[in-house]
């Protein structure tokens, strides 16, 4: 009976840096990046290994006595460096005007209305806050998720990239990407490095302050980094390419391999079954796509995913006139911020900060006394009334 390995290629590569016994030799960008000189391997006999999201940017090269057989998978997106002299060239590249215009607006805008952080901690970490900024970034991705009403296929890898990240980071093979405000973590990225490569692994950002686009901002940050150390690329891996493809310099594919022995007959055959099933499922997907039909999906696993998780819910304020509120009304102070009994009314507030453009240390949140499910929102210029639903 044959049986299968899989591997994921990345996940070897840049946290084992060993690709053995299915590659000897890797190279990219126009120089040899990996080369391990093969031992006298074992034969495979009737295995295979079957090794996923390889690049196709990068070429490799198995072992003299095995075989291989490429499936192409999925679109990746990459940034590369060369050929941009200084880092405004990229943005010239990439960008109108406008959206130019808009990553300046969205940062000074941020960091007006708070007292914003950036830090990246790439060399040099102490283990409380990495340990800290981890338990963030699991509630992060959870509270994303579930505003998208969507289960987190990342949550089930975020154990393994702790364990494994504080000596990449120390040994400045990784690195972490955070954005503080004040002293709380409100936007966390982890990149892996191998050479001068640089990979995005996972990031996810507090939905409250999504009107800053938070996002934009960490994702610009980001590239910018990486190019003035000297990277000489930036892949942002495959998945959400509608937003990617507005990074990217280049796409690519990714590609699944499989690996085998020529020698037994069963591997042979077992490979070639393999290589035309992954074919024709990628086709299908991709034909699927074409016409759209992968939005009935999304509503299906939208669906089932509320189905599976009944008791996810969320309060929701409302506006209400401000003439509502009566001037002989008793207004109790609440600290949002640290209360997480109001913790619904952050993106409200945070909402309110972005339109008035006033810092939050100049906003003040009441609730009325005698009416708890009334709100307020206080700036310097302007008020802002709301109601529990």
């Amino acid at each position: 009976m044959v049986r299968t390995k899989t591997i994921v290629f990345l996940r070897n590569l840049l946290v084992k840096g060993n690709l053995s016994p299915f590659y000897t030799k890797v190279t990219g960008f126009n120089k040899e990046l990996y080369h391990i000189t093969p031992k006298v391997c074992l034969a495979l006999q009737d295995n295979l290994f079957y090794i996923k999201d390889v690049p196709n940017y990068l070429q490799v090269d198995p072992p003299n006595k095995l075989k291989l057989r490429i499936i192409r998978a999925l679109e990746g997106y990459i940034i590369r460096f060369d050929g941009f002299s200084v880092f405004k060239d990229y943005l010239d590249k990439n960008f109108g005007a406008k959206s130019k215009s808009n990553f300046r607006r969205y940062t000074t805008r941020l960091e007006k209305c708070f007292n914003i952080d950036y830090k990246i901690y790439y060399g040099n970490i102490t283990k409380d806050e990495y340990e800290r900024l981890f338990k963030v970034l699991r509630e992060l991705l959870i509270k994303r998720f579930h505003q998208k009403k969507e289960a987190n296929y990342e949550l089930q890898h975020l154990d393994e990239f702790k364990t494994i990240l504080f000596d990449l980071i120390i040994d400045k093979k990784a690195n972490l990407f955070v954005i503080y405000d004040d002293e709380k973590p409100i936007s966390v990225r982890i990149n892996i490095h191998f050479k001068r490569m640089a990979y995005y692994i996972l990031s996810a950002y507090d939905i409250d302050y999504a009107k800053f686009h938070l996002g934009t901002i960490e994702m610009l940050k980001n590239i910018k980094w990486h190019y003035e150390q000297n990277f000489e690329a930036y892949d942002l891996l495959k998945g959400y390419g509608y937003y990617k493809k507005k990074w990217m310099t280049h796409t690519y594919h990714c590609e699944n391999h499989i690996v085998y022995d020529p020698t037994s007959p069963s591997a042979v055959i077992f490979s070639f079954l393999k290589v035309v099933w992954g074919r024709s499922y990628y086709s299908l997907v991709k034909m699927l796509k074409s016409v759209g039909a992968n939005k009935p999906y999304k509503k299906l696993k939208k669906h089932l995913f509320k189905i599976k998780n009944p008791r996810i819910s969320q309060k929701k304020v409302s506006p209400i006139a401000i003439d509502s509120i009566h001037s002989n009304e008793t207004l109790v102070i609440i600290d949002i911020k640290s209360d997480n009994d109001y913790a619904f009314l952050k993106k409200s507030v945070y909402d309110f900060i972005f339109y008035t453009q006033e810092s939050f240390n100049d906003i003040r949140v009441y609730k009325l006394k005698k009416r708890p499910s009334h709100f307020l929102i206080c700036g310097k210029t302007q008020k802002k009334a709301l109601v529990l639903q």
